[in-house]
C-alpha cells in the first residue's frame, strides 16, 4: 500500500511536470501537511473529504457514466455561488472492477485538458458545446472538482429524444457542426508555439506505458512515426480516447 508520504512526493512531482510555469489562477489544492485520506470510493468518504474544503456537502450521489473512475454529483450546503458540483476521483483500480489495475494519477491528464480548454477561451456561455471549469484539483488524493453543468443534458439523452420526435437529422447536424467547430479551433489553438509544453505529453507515452506495465512492441514505432510527422508538419493537441483492450492488438478510439 502506498503511504501518504509517498503519495505527497509523487503528486508534487506530477503537478510540477504538468506545467513549467503554472498559472497563479489555476485551481489547485495542496494540503500543507499529510491528511488522513477518507475512502473516496464511497459517498460518505467524499462528504468527509469535502468537509475540509469550501464545498461542504448536504448530499452526495453516484453519477452514472463512470466505469474507470468514481464520479459523484454533490449538493452543496452553501448555494450562493452554485447548487452542486461534480466530484471525480481516480484510484489504482477501475471503479467497475477492482482487478482492473490502473494508475491513479491519470486524472492529471483530465485536469490539464480541462484547463487547456479554459485557457483557450473557445467555450463561452453561448456555446452549444459546454465544458465544465475546474474548481479544485488535489493531486495528493487524485481528486478533481468541476462545475456541474446541470440542467444541461447528456448527448445521448438529446439524441434519443430527437430520434423519437423525428428531428434527429436537424439536431444531430447542429450538434455535429458545433463539435467540429470546437475541435477544429482547439486543434488550431493547440498547434501554436505557446502550447508546446502541453504537446510534450505525447512524448511521455512510452515512459508511462512502462511505469504502468502496459508497454507493447508497437508503441515505440507508433510514437516515433507520430513525432516524425510532428517535426515535418507541426503537431497539435487532440481530443481522443485511447484504450488497450487486448494484449494482441491496439484499439484506438478518436473523436
Amino acid at each position: 500500500m502506498t503511504s501518504v508520504v509517498d503519495r505527497v512526493h509523487t503528486s508534487k512531482t506530477l503537478f510540477a511536470s504538468a506545467f513549467n510555469s503554472p498559472d497563479p489562477n489555476t485551481p489547485v489544492f495542496i494540503p500543507s501537511k499529510p491528511l488522513a485520506i477518507p475512502d473516496l470510493s464511497t459517498s460518505i468518504g467524499v462528504k468527509n473529504y469535502l468537509a475540509s474544503t469550501d464545498f461542504l456537502a448536504t448530499h452526495v450521489q453516484n453519477f452514472d457514466g463512470g466505469q474507470l473512475g468514481f464520479i459523484y454529483r454533490v449538493t452543496l450546503e452553501n448555494t450562493v455561488l452554485r447548487k452542486s458540483i461534480v466530484f471525480k476521483h481516480t484510484s489504482d483500480y477501475a471503479s467497475c472492477n477492482k482487478n482492473f489495475l490502473l494508475g491513479a494519477g491519470r486524472i492529471a491528464f483530465e485536469y490539464e485538458a480541462l484547463m487547456a480548454i479554459t485557457r483557450s477561451g473557445l467555450v463561452t456561455s453561448e456555446s452549444v458545446v459546454q465544458v465544465p471549469r475546474v474548481l479544485l484539483y488535489d493531486p495528493l488524493t487524485d481528486v478533481l472538482i468541476t462545475e456541474d453543468l446541470a440542467p444541461a443534458r447528456s448527448l445521448s439523452t438529446v439524441l434519443i429524444e430527437a430520434f423519437e420526435a423525428g428531428t434527429i437529422n436537424n439536431v444531430s447536424a447542429h450538434i455535429g457542426a458545433a463539435l467540429g467547430n470546437l475541435m477544429g479551433n482547439f486543434y488550431t489553438w493547440g498547434a501554436q508555439p505557446e502550447q508546446a509544453g502541453l504537446r510534450q505529453r505525447y512524448e511521455l507515452m512510452i515512459k508511462n506505458s512502462i511505469k504502468y506495465g502496459m508497454k507493447r512492441e508497437w508503441m515505440e514505432l507508433f510514437v516515433q512515426q507520430g513525432m516524425d510527422d510532428a517535426h515535418k508538419g507541426g503537431n497539435t493537441i487532440m481530443m481522443g480516447d485511447f484504450g488497450l483492450t487486448s494484449s494482441s492488438y491496439p484499439l484506438v478510439r478518436d473523436w
